[in-house]
């Protein structure tokens, strides 16, 4: 290894963890909201019926070993990746949940 490919790699070592501290690196999702009212209350309605703290609707996932899951659009989008199959709350028909 050169002494430039060790400058370069430092270098991008050090502007990773200035991204970290400034938060647009890596940042852990604070709103717990849909997973909170969800301990409360083990319902599909209320995990439904609750929004997060950006005012989206909660999503009810569940996993392809039958878990199921309360969370946030973000997580959600996570969790569907992963092999979800989660529902929300459509906001222009009331009570009806759409699944994706």
């Amino acid at each position: 290894m050169t002494t430039r490919s060790v400058a370069v790699i430092f270098v991008s070592v050090l502007a990773l963890v200035g991204n970290a501290d400034a938060g647009t690196f890596l940042r852990a999702d604070p709103d717990t909201k849909c997973s909170d009212a969800y301990r409360k209350d083990q319902s599909k309605e209320v995990c439904l019926d609750t929004k997060d703290h950006y005012l989206r609707p909660c999503e009810y996932c569940t996993d392809k070993q039958g878990n199921v899951f309360c969370y946030n659009a973000d997580e959600a989008r996570w969790a569907k990746f992963f092999g979800c199959n989660c529902e929300v709350k459509s906001e222009s028909r009331g009570n009806e949940a759409k699944v994706e």
